[in-house]
């Protein structure tokens, strides 16, 4: 299989890195940019290399795993192991196709080593059991694979990965027709006033209810047969009862149309994706199912409906279009949400680095008063201590900065008393206790208070919380007022 230049290029910007001794490298290429093909390629150089070399390519689905284990079979002409509940193991083979949590689970057990770990949707490798296998062999080669080296909490990949490789942009792969053009098509849009951000994308069940006020299904069908009709289509929703409702929509106006998602058996959805890759469905709604990893050429159109405040998911969602085929002339993206206005176009140009992105400003986020990084601190990061503040009690909690790696203080939301779970923290650095944010005006029986469990009751012992009175101008912060009278 002859590769392309610009993958020949990343093979070797790769191998100069370990060479230097940048154990750890990301690599980040566009969907459908051939990131299986050059991990392929990868592997099978490095057993040249190594003779006695072992190769783990590690993923988190089993789609991912097959089409991986295909792919790579393929290129270097070997037999191939499994590690994956329910196959059998063959530990003799050079290269292991693992998942991760089958692996995790025989950690303790395994009595070989590998001389290279391969992580495809490299992005998901900030989870523990991922952590949990790198530390086992430290002295291994990894690579890292991803279309979208991006945290929704605004932490950074520096901790886990020594070099970042970026191969062709969108924009590029399209120009040298390795990827289709597209046309966006803006429908009826999902009104997200006043939706919530939780975890660095919106709450699912606001989003949910809000969905069901804003938009109906037939006005998902009517922009499908006005943009769309008749095309191969993935649609993105929000939870599996929307999309099986969206799919119901479809097959009631007589398209042919099937709900996926990830709690299907795994021999029935391989038997719906393969009526869909076949033809015999034409209209495919799934509920962040085909995100990562399902590649299928002749896919003309997604109709987003699932609005999103990470970058990375919607990549990964538009992505899924983007492969070139001979029957498409353009790719085309039906949004129903803000995305794309939020977002920019599938191939804008985007600098990615291994260091902190600030997370979206709202949910629970803080703003590092040194550089001015907004994060998420990791619970496990998070030391809580007790202060007096003008003789209440309030609970503060003290982190690191990934960004700049400073020490920062801030005042916890959910001390129980004060602060609703919607109320962002204030951050003052360096500053004592009394000298943070204060209201004023107020009366609580703190004895009593602790007694109430929901915050409704609580506010029923606050007779007054009014505005807040200070809030230091040098630290610019966003909050002019705490909350209103309560009761």
């Amino acid at each position: 299989m002859k590769l392309r230049s610009y993958q020949t290029k990343i093979i070797s910007e790769v191998i100069a890195r370990w060479q230097s001794g940048k154990r750890r490298v990301m690599v980040c290429a566009p969907t459908g940019s051939g990131k299986t093909v050059l991990f392929a390629k990868i592997a099978e150089k490095h057993l040249v290399d190594f003779p006695d070399g072992r190769v783990w390519v590690v993923a988190h689905r089993e789609e991912i795993l097959l089409q991986a284990k295909q792919k790579i079979e393929a290129v270097s002409q070997r037999t191939m192991g499994i590690i994956k509940f329910g196959y059998e193991l063959d530990l003799d083979a050079q290269i292991q196709i693992a998942s991760i949590q089958s692996l995790t689970s025989k950690l303790a057990d395994m009595e070989i080593s590998p001389s290279l770990i391969i992580i495809d949707e490299a992005h998901h490798a900030v989870a523990q059991s991922y952590q949990d296998v790198l530390k086992k062999f430290p002295k291994c080669l990894v690579l890292g694979v991803t279309a979208t080296p991006i945290r929704a909490d605004g932490q950074g990949f520096q901790d886990l990965f020594d070099a970042l490789v970026c191969g062709a942009s969108v924009k590029q792969l399209i120009e040298w027709e390795y990827l289709a053009p597209f046309k966006v098509f803006g429908a009826k849009l999902i009104q997200l006033k006043d939706v919530k951000i939780n975890n660095g994308d919106y709450h699912r069940q606001s989003l949910i209810d809000r969905i069901d006020r804003s938009i109906v299904y037939g006005d998902l069908l009517a922009a499908y047969q006005k943009y769309a009709d008749n095309t191969k289509t993935i649609i993105f929703c929000v939870d599996i009862q929307h999309s099986q409702a969206t799919a119901a929509t479809y097959r009631a106006a007589g398209i042919t149309a099937e709900h996926i998602d990830g709690d299907i058996a795994p021999r029935e959805r391989a038997a719906i994706l393969e009526r869909f890759r076949s033809g015999e469905t034409k209209v495919l709604s799934n509920c962040e199912l085909i995100l990562e990893g399902f590649d299928l050429e002749d896919i003309q159109t997604v109709q987003i409906v699932r609005p999103t405040a990470s970058l990375g998911l919607y990549l990964q969602m538009v992505g899924r279009v983007l492969r070139p085929h001979p029957d498409k002339a353009y790719a085309r993206i039906i949004d129903h949400t803000s995305n794309v206005a939020l977002f920019g176009l599938p191939d804008s140009e985007r600098y990615w680095s291994l260091d902190p992105v600030p997370a979206p400003l709202s949910g629970w986020v803080e703003k590092c008063p040194s550089c001015e990084h907004i994060f998420r601190p990791l619970k496990g990061n998070v030391t809580n201590h007790r202060l007096m503040s003008r003789g209440i009690p309030r609970q503060f909690g003290r982190t690191i900065c990934p960004n700049c790696y400073r020490s920062i203080q801030f005042l916890l939301r959910k001390s129980g008393l004060l602060f609703n779970a919607e109320v962002p923290a204030i951050i003052v650095e360096g500053l004592p206790p009394d000298d943070l944010v204060e209201p004023s005006n107020w009366t609580l029986d703190l004895d009593a208070a602790e007694k109430y469990i929901s915050f409704a009751a609580l506010q029923r012992k606050v007779y007054q919380v009014v505005k807040l009175i200070r809030c230091p101008d040098s630290h610019r912060w966003m909050v002019d007022e705490l909350c209103s009278i309560l009761g």
